[in-house]
């Protein structure tokens, strides 16, 4: 789960009380925590130096407990960085513990500053960033700015306490806001919002969480959530063993044109290899013609137009879900097939659940009364471009998961709003952020195989909050199967990541 600043705190005075434990071994427990991981993944031998920097908060007691640890097998120089401010209470107990350890020596940030960087090649030193934890809430200015921007300056490999000092974790961090980059991150519970947002990319390459054992109060409300193996498991259906191909449901896709083939095929094949029953394609001629050989397993729905999406006669009643959007084209024709389509699914005597995705959504962004004519439950899932054609220009990261949430809920949809972590948000107001996936998966084809991926969950009757949530999931989980297994992250298309579907739900049911 996600939780704000407001949040974590609510939980850390719940466990003082609950356990009950005192501020000072709950600080005590988290840093030797993260003193035993930084031992167990980095080789500490390898640096020049290890440097702690200490703020005068608790991060930077955090900090001073980490230096003792440490300094039980190797040298360690802690920089005292609390200037002019007034230590607190958690930090000078600290402080006073490490004085006089003939393995650290302490030195004063200004004398530190001063010195020069020393570190040049091939001295390459490990450098502890506990200088400000997630209480921070403005920019850093004069003698902190002047510390991070040294750090910065440094040819060492940083790791941070909790978060990058500098780094807002409810807000948006402008541009002009110094915080250290970090190589690494360990933060304590719970991950943190700025963690998970492209915008802050150039301020952390990577993190982890570190349980601390901290308490969730019964009564905390929290609507940021993350989908991991543990929640994908929990939504995945059993399979049957005495049922039939119609127990797993008959979608539609509506998909490719001549222009671009191709998209049919992948959404095609990813559908199939989701587990439905059946998938009926609909496109133009040339098209079907290209998915004979590609997948013989798919119905046909030949379009009557040579090139475009115009429509379907068939009743959509027959399909538990229909998808429609990639590859089609935003001609005048398939705009009219796409308000016809909506007003049969309404007029529908059985729900049909339905995925809209690619060009469909850019149809929707250029006709605004389409998007009240969706069902409720409808599953959108547009990349940060379709988005903003959808919603509007936003300012940065936070502002979109904003206009994300209020869109979901005003016009009562699921939106997939894909990127590295991908976000799943929901008509309740509920945002889940996804744990699988990695670059490998900015190729084209990629958003194909999802779409084909969530309506054959559809088919299947899952209902469409589960599809989003499993479907992204295990997108993101066939692409890190494949890259661990054969591909790199360069060389993954398409095709090797629904060739992974399979694995990723064995992954799964076990």
């Amino acid at each position: 789960m996600l939780l704000s600043v407001a949040q974590i705190r609510e939980t850390e005075e719940f466990t003082i009380k609950t356990e009950p434990i005192a501020p000072i071994d709950l600080m005590e427990r988290a840093a030797s925590l993260f003193a035993k991981k930084l031992v167990e993944e980095i080789d500490l031998d390898s640096f020049c130096e290890i440097v702690v920097v200490c703020g005068p908060g608790k991060n930077g007691g955090d900090g001073l407990v980490i230096a003792r640890y440490l300094a039980e097998n190797h040298k360690v120089l802690v920089v005292d960085s609390c200037f002019d401010s007034k230590p607190c209470e958690e930090f000078i107990i600290n402080y006073a513990l490490i004085e006089g350890n003939s393995n650290v020596t302490i030195v004063k940030a200004d004398q530190f500053i001063q010195e020069g960087n020393p570190f040049t090649p091939p001295f390459f030193p490990l450098i502890i960033d506990a200088l400000f934890g997630i209480g921070l809430t403005r920019k850093l200015i004069g003698s902190f700015e002047k510390l991070v921007h040294y750090i910065n300056q440094i040819n060492g490999y940083v790791v941070a306490v909790d978060v990058p000092s500098g780094l807002l974790c409810d807000a948006h961090t402008p541009d002009d806001y110094v915080s250290v980059f970090a190589h690494q991150v360990y933060t304590f519970q719970f991950p943190k919002q700025a963690f998970l947002l492209q915008e802050n990319s150039s301020r952390l390459l990577s993190f982890s969480v570190i349980d601390i054992g901290l308490l969730i109060p019964p009564n905390i409300f929290f609507n940021k959530k993350l989908i991991n193996e543990e929640v994908a498991s929990l939504l995945i259906h059993p399979r049957a063993l005495f049922s039939h191909k119609g127990t797993f449901g008959h979608g539609l896709l509506i998909a490719g044109s001549s222009r671009m083939p191709g998209a049919a095929l992948i959404g095609a094949v990813a559908a199939m290899r989701g587990g439905m029953g059946k998938l009926t394609v609909h496109a133009p001629a040339k098209v079907l013609d290209a998915l004979t050989p590609f997948l013989p397993e798919a119905i046909h729905s030949i379009d009557e137009n040579a090139d475009w999406f115009s429509g379907i006669i068939d009743t959509v009643a027959q399909y538990q879900s229909i998808a429609i959007g990639p590859g089609l084209g935003t001609e005048k024709v398939t705009l009219e097939a796409f308000e016809r389509l909506l007003h049969q699914i309404k007029d529908a005597q059985t729900p049909v659940s339905l995925v809209v995705d690619a060009d469909a959504l850019n149809m929707l962004s250029k006709t605004d009364h389409l998007l009240k004519w969706l069902p409720p439950y409808t599953i959108l899932t547009p990349h940060f471009k379709e988005f903003e054609r959808l919603v509007g220009p936003v300012e940065n990261d936070f502002h979109r998961l904003e206009k994300l949430k209020e869109f979901a809920q005003e016009y009562q949809l699921i939106v997939v709003l894909k990127g590295y972590y991908s976000v799943v948000a929901l008509p309740s107001g509920e945002l889940f952020f996804n744990q699988s996936g990695n670059s490998g998966m900015a190729t084209a084809g990629s958003g194909d195989l999802l779409t084909g991926l969530i309506l054959s969950l559809l088919a299947q009757k899952y209902h469409p909050h589960d599809a989003a949530l499993l479907g992204v999931y295990i997108h993101g989980r066939a692409a890190d199967l494949a890259i661990q297994d054969r591909h790199s992250e360069e060389s993954l298309i398409a095709s090797d990541i629904v060739s992974y579907f399979g694995t990723a739900f064995k992954s799964l049911r076990k």
